[in-house]
């Protein structure tokens, strides 16, 4: 073997181990979330909560499986939000409430979860009972599509993953229509165009791994 040859095999060998080391980082990351899931699953349920992912009666390719949002990052992505006094949550595609849960520690004057499977908020509506929310927190069941008023009357507006760009596009155009800021924290976002093109400014942009589902985007408008 000689030097080019030499050389050249070096230099993939750097490059295999870069990928396995670059990739090896989000799978690991990827298992380490998907035990922190089951475990905050497996606490709320000692506390007579229900957030299992569970197969939806809605299941297709545009309303996929239910999965929890990720628990317990909600409270730094707020801290990127500015003052929550006294503000108004809603979260689209709530599923079992496991955002609304741990929005309720915070200050908001209310709370709100929509989603367009009714098993889901029926199950929601326990968990909301349970913690005793009843009084701050409304629920609806229907299509984001046919609530984009509904969900612009909120300050604060929770997405994990649940709108394809035309009806993302929509409802940014909707918001952008609004007299007051509106903001949008959105995980698991495909395609942020529709926000660029209606207006809003991005006020944080943060992902621990390169999988979508733990990306975190935060979009501003009428500020």
């Amino acid at each position: 073997m000689n030097t080019a040859q030499l050389l050249g095999t070096g230099i993939i060998g750097i490059s295999c181990l870069a990928l396995i080391g670059y990739t090896s980082y989000d799978v690991i990351y990827w298992i380490y979330q998907w035990f922190k899931t089951k475990l905050s699953c497996w606490n709320y349920q000692q506390q007579g909560l229900d957030f299992w992912p569970s197969q939806s009666s809605y299941h297709s390719h545009q309303t996929p499986l239910y999965i929890t949002s990720p628990f317990g990052q909600l409270a730094s992505i707020l801290n990127h939000c500015g003052s929550i006094n006294n503000k108004t949550l809603i979260d689209c595609g709530c599923g079992k409430g496991n955002i609304l849960i741990e929005a309720n520690q915070f200050p908001f004057k209310a709370l709100a979860g929509i989603d367009i499977d009714p098993d889901l908020i029926k199950v929601c509506h326990q968990n909301i009972n349970h913690c005793d929310m009843t009084s701050k927190t409304t629920l609806y069941t229907g299509s984001l599509q046919e609530h984009e008023s509904i969900i612009a009357s909120y300050d604060i507006i929770y997405c994990y993953g649940v709108y394809q760009e035309t009806a993302l596009r929509s409802l940014c155009t909707y918001l952008a229509t609004q007299k007051t800021t509106k903001q949008v924290i959105y995980r698991n976002l495909t395609d942020p165009t529709p926000f660029y093109e209606t207006g809003f400014q991005l006020q944080y942009h943060h992902h621990n791994c390169n999988l979508a589902d733990y990306e975190i985007w935060v979009f501003a408008i009428n500020t």
